[in-house]
Formats: C-alpha cells, structure tokens, sequence
C-alpha cells in the first residue's frame, strides 16, 4: 500500500514511472490512482475510485463479451467476475483482511479473462464481430504490456497460437494491427526514452535481482504445493479430458494455456490461482452431451461435472474474499483501529492498531558456535548491523524515524535515501523523496546520485535489501560523513569526492 501511494504521489507531481524512478510495473498500474490523487482526494480514497474508474474502463467490452458469448446466466456470472476482481479490496488467497496491495494484479486478471472469453467462446450471434473483437484483443494485450509485463509477455504467443490453431487469420492480423496501433501512439505520448526505460527497469528486475526473483513460491510449489494441487489437478486433468472426449481443439487450448497460467501465478504475490474463476466457466460450457463415451469409469458430461465442482471449491475461498472485500470495508469498526500517520492530505487509511501503533521485530538466526552475540550483516564505518528484521508494524517503524529527522536542524525538504526494500519515510514527514529513488529496492542504485544523506535502519524491513544497498554505497567511494545515531537509525550525510 505505501508503495502504491508513493508511485501514485510522484505520477500526480509529473514524475513518470521508468523516467524519473524505478519501477517493472507499468504507468497503468499506478494512473488511475495518481489521477484522483492529481484532482485531490486523499490515499484511500483515490485508491476506492481507481478501482471503480477500471471497472468502468472494462465495463463496455465485459457486456459485449457477456451478450455475445453467453447465455444469461453465465453472462451474469462472467459480469460479476469482471466487477468483482475490479472493485474488491484485497488481493484474494483466502483473507479476510482489507487492503488495497496488489490491485494491479487484479485488474491484469480481470482483462485476460475478458480477452480469453473473446478468443474462446464462440459468438452467439449472427452479425459478424469484424472489429470489436480485435479491438477487444489489441487494446487489452496493450493495457497489460503498460500495466504488468508479467501477464502479457506468456500471453502473446499463447493468443496468437490459439487463433492460429483457430484459422482465425482475418482477426490475428486486425489484433495484432490494433495491438501494435495502440503501442505507437503510447510510444508517441510517453516517447521513446519512455519505452526503453520501461525495458530497462524489467531487464533490471529479471537478470540483476536475486532477493526477488519471484515474489513467493516456486514453480515446483506452484505446481505440488498442498494448497495448490486441486488446482493443478484441474488444469491438467481439464485437458486430457477435453481430448479424451473428442473436444481436441478445447483439448489443445488447455495445454497451451497450463503454462501461462502457472508462470502468471507465480510471478504474482500470493500465488492465487484466479485463473480458476475462467476455467470453471469454459468447462462448463464445453462439458460433452449426454451420449459421449464413459470416461475414467464414469459419463465423460459427469467427470466433466465433478471437474467443474473441484475447479469451483478451489476457487471459493479467493473469490468469498474478493467479494466480501467491499461489504466488509463499508461496515468495517474503528474501535480498534488507528489511522497511518502520512501527511495531512493523504490520511484517509485505517489499520488494526498493533499495525499503527506496535512494532514485531525479530532477530537473525544465531550461530551456536558464538552463543553471546550476533554475526553483523555489514559494518559502516566501524557501526556493525545486527540480523534485525521488522515483523509487524513497519509503518510505526517509518514513522518513528520520520519524526526523529524531523527532529535534527537542517534536514527539512533534504533528500534522503532509505537503505530499505520501501522508501516510504518521507511520507510521515518534512524530509523530501529522492528524484529518482525507488519506490522499491530491486538491487539497483537509483536515487543514489541525487540523495544527499543516507539513512540506514537498525532494524530493516528487509535486512537482505539493507545489505545490498549498503554494499553498493560503499562501493561508490563517497564519504559517509555520520550526522546522528539512535537505537532505531544511523544517518549519514554522503560527501561525494571528485
């Protein structure tokens, strides 16, 4: 969430994302928000409306694919679908909180469903779809390159295997010509500098980040992992038993997209296979008649309905979440809640108070050969850092050392670089963010060129991020000349040397 607001902040003040600091997520993801943010309204409430303005934004083609692929019922289900994974507020998985982390992912799901209900479902009606659908299909491959690389990269060959498989040769091409129409004129708004900087920063994450790689389970756990092998087991078996039962061409679409959806599940934190949602309904739909032969010892249309029963008790818990998400937030008590400690304009948010107002932290293993005291991570200028790692409670972590900067003489609107995965401390207080700074450390140096002190935590969010942005620092050979210290931070002003 506070990587959201500080994207959202800088977008609003004119900064672009890959131009003026780093980011692998695209300008998409963060413009909704820094719109209303742009126009006024405070954190939370800009982050509600740009859930609502990307509902809108897919509401026209989620009732063209709703009237013209489905019956009523399940165009109702498919609308429900879009607007819930739109407008919920909690990424999914099963939790009961509130929260606004990870609504990119959401919206990415919610156009990939759209755009694979296009590709999938035959029209249902007479009159020919010759542009709606590739300009259904070009501009959502388009929104998900500016929006999450993650989901469009394993998507491209995927849509154009399976329109080739298809003989849909007459819509590849106009997708493809809208596709690459929509990327030009992006090009010719943002620039080219824009796009290159873009590749760059996702070159950055993919090959220079070993601390994230990937944001939770490997693909092994993706794949075997208890809370996943239902879903496995349909993704797998939902293709054999479409060729098992004669459907090869639904058959085919199931293998070509396993892949894509497993790499998606796992490049996104969670690992919450929404792709489930989707293929209950294309199941459903392409369950055999009646008379098709025995399949695994029983009717192919009974597997085919024990399958889509498994696909949807997986499901449940994520989307239970998603849609109680909004009912849960309107009448949500405060009794027992604080409100985050940002600047006066952005406060809005909410949260349980031990996460306002109470701090976890935890110590690095200990190694039993030395029982008296911790191996330091890394020393600066003599200081050693213990293993200290912050549980519960960041946010009063960044406030505290917010109000302790606030405290000294001379560092009000100073840029301050936080050696930390977030960079979050100048939202709680008068010190100014880093042109060019990241919104997220993925072990690279920007920000280190116009910071002008360095602030290091005793205790880090995460340690690992604090190592390697301490490592690169002094791999600089800039002086770190020590301003102060307490029990929660060294500062230090960076003198650098011809």
């Amino acid at each position: 969430m506070l990587h959201m607001i500080d994207a959202g902040l800088r977008m609003a003040d004119g900064e672009l994302p890959h131009l003026d600091f780093m980011t692998p997520i695209g300008i998409l993801g963060f413009a909704p928000l820094a719109l209303f943010l742009k126009l006024g309204s405070a954190a939370g409430q800009a982050a509600v409306l740009a859930n609502f303005l990307v509902c809108l934004v897919l509401l026209p083609a989620t009732w063209w694919v709703g009237i013209t692929r489905f019956s009523p019922r399940m165009a109702w289900l498919f609308g429900a679908m879009i607007i819930v994974l739109t407008t919920a507020m909690v990424h999914g998985d099963g939790s009961i909180s509130i929260g606004f982390s990870m609504y990119y992912n959401r919206w990415s799901w919610a156009v990939t469903f759209i755009i694979l209900a296009v590709l999938l479902f035959p029209l249902r009606i007479s009159r020919p779809a010759n542009w709606v659908d590739p300009l259904i299909i070009g501009l959502g491959m388009a929104m998900l390159a500016l929006t999450k690389m993650s989901f469009f990269v394993p998507l491209v060959p995927a849509v154009i295997l399976i329109l080739l498989v298809q003989k849909q040769y007459r819509l590849a091409l106009r997708s493809i010509a809208i596709g690459a129409a929509a990327g030009g004129v992006a090009t010719l708004i943002l620039g080219v500098d824009f796009m290159i900087a873009y590749a760059q920063d996702l070159l950055t994450v993919v090959s220079g980040n070993t601390d994230r790689a990937f944001p939770g389970m490997d693909i092994s756990g993706v794949l075997s992992d208890p809370s996943m092998l239902a879903a496995t087991f349909v993704l797998l078996c939902s293709a054999i038993f479409f060729r098992k039962s004669g459907r090869m061409q639904q058959g085919l679409v199931m293998l070509v997209l396993t892949p894509v959806f497993v790499y998606i599940t796992f490049q996104n934190w969670a690992n919450d296979p929404k792709w489930l949602f989707f293929v209950v309904l294309y199941i459903a739909a392409n369950l055999p008649d009646e008379k098709q032969k025995p399949f695994f010892g029983m009717p192919a249309r009974q597997f085919g309905i024990v399958l889509v029963t498994i696909a949807a008790t997986a499901a449940v818990p994520s989307f239970l979440s998603l849609l109680s998400s909004t009912p849960r937030s309107a009448f949500a008590s405060f009794d027992k809640a604080a409100k985050i400690p940002l600047a006066e304009n952005l406060a809005d948010l909410w949260m349980p108070e031990e996460r306002v107002l109470s701090i976890r932290q935890s110590a690095g293993f200990i190694d039993l050969t030395e029982p008296e005291e911790d191996a330091p991570v890394i020393a600066i200028n003599g200081i050693a850092l213990n293993d200290c790692r912050t549980q519960g409670g960041y946010i009063v972590y960044a406030s505290a050392m917010a109000k302790e900067l606030d405290n000294q003489a001379d560092l009000s609107g100073k840029q301050v670089l936080v050696a930390d995965l977030l960079n979050v401390v100048w939202l709680m207080g008068d010190t100014a963010r880093v042109s060019g700074g990241p919104v997220w450390y993925y072990n690279d140096t920007s920000g280190f060129d116009s910071a002008e002190y360095f602030l290091v935590p005793r205790c880090a969010l995460q340690p690992n991020a604090r190592q390697s942005m301490v490592e690169k620092m002094l791999e600089t050979g800039w002086v770190l000349e020590p301003v102060f210290g307490s029990s929660l931070l060294d500062l230090y002003k960076i003198v650098r040397t011809p």
